[in-house]
């Protein structure tokens, strides 16, 4: 009977064990750890170059270029476009866009053959080679006149201007002696 006894006790006693032992030799699930998308990478001389068809269409330029995602921010970028006018954008900084192709410019000055054109901000479209802005702007031609208009539009290929809103124009003249 005492063996009876002592076999219970035993079976008590290791059932009443049995959850702490569970509970010590139970392992923790390790911590979940978020992970950005993507870092922030940044590039000393960035050079991006659009080719189409074999023939370069434009590049950009920037002494720093900051990637995150799918922007790349530019401190004093050049954007050089390839076209019959050779037309070159100034900015003081920029945000490309790599899958849409655009370029968002802030205190943009943007220089071709026949005039020089600055606003505040605009839109660079790399597939269609496209400036537009939708804040004052002041294009200077060459012929001594200059248009000043709320909002602007150039055609970087075929070089074509058109300002509207508040559009105003400013005829110069020549100086006596003065040649272009």
């Amino acid at each position: 009977m005492k063996e009876k006894l002592f076999q219970i006790a035993l079976l008590l006693l290791l059932l009443g064990l049995a959850p702490i032992f569970f509970f010590f030799l139970k392992k923790e699930p390790a911590p979940k750890r978020k992970f950005e998308s993507s870092k922030k990478q940044t590039i000393k001389t960035f050079i991006f170059t659009e080719i189409r068809n074999g023939e370069k269409r434009w590049i950009l330029k920037s002494p720093q270029a900051t990637f995150k995602g799918k922007d790349i921010f530019l401190q004093q970028p050049i954007l050089f476009v390839f076209s019959p006018e050779n037309s070159t954008i100034y900015a003081n900084e920029a945000i490309y866009n790599k899958e849409s192709n655009f370029a968002s410019l802030t205190d943009v000055t943007l220089k071709s053959k026949e005039f020089t054109a600055k606003t505040s901000n605009g839109t660079f479209n790399g597939k269609e080679e496209k400036f537009i802005s939708n804040s004052t702007c002041k294009i200077v031609f060459e012929t001594e006149y200059s248009i000043n208009g709320k909002k602007c539009f150039i055609d970087l290929k075929s070089g074509k201007v058109i300002i509207s809103g508040g559009v105003s124009t400013i005829i110069q003249e020549k100086a006596k002696g003065e040649s272009k």
